[in-house]
């Protein structure tokens, strides 16, 4: 299960349609949603991604890496992101070198924008590595 389905999963279990998921995360049209969710669609920015995660009641590390999180309260959360985070690291990911003290000392826009670019790195791999979209056959349909 990739982020696309980990998002759809989540807000139809908790009953959300795509327009009051859109209100709850402050994006203006219900297709954004729609577009998180659709596989090969584009995924949320990080600072949209926590916003999500919140709204379906979950951690952004769920979101990415399916770690088992339904809360974002208290030390059981924080577990799971301490969890998630040392599974990314088992992960063969382009940032496993980088100890997590060197990570937070950088700035934070920096940490976004790796995070977007491993995003992005995600969605070629799933892109790349997922069956094969039939392809129309051609035919027009024209009036006479």
């Amino acid at each position: 299960m990739d982020i696309h389905a980990r998002i759809r999963s989540r807000r139809e279990a908790l009953g959300l349609s795509m327009e009051k998921l859109a209100q709850m995360v402050g994006v203006k049209a219900w297709q954004t949603i729609q577009q998180w969710e659709r596989p090969g669609g584009t995924a949320p920015k990080r600072a949209r991604l926590d916003q999500v995660a919140a709204a379906l009641g979950t951690t952004s590390e769920w979101l990415l890496f399916g770690e088992p999180a339904t809360d974002t309260s208290g030390s059981k959360s924080q577990a799971r992101r301490a969890s998630a985070a040392s599974t990314a690291a088992d992960v063969d990911w382009p940032f496993r070198q980088i100890s997590r003290s060197r990570w937070t000392a950088l700035p934070e826009r920096t940490r976004r924008r790796a995070e977007q670019a491993a995003l992005n790195i995600v969605a070629l791999w799933e892109e790349e590595n997922s069956p094969p979209i039939e392809k129309p056959s051609g035919k027009s349909h024209r009036a006479a």
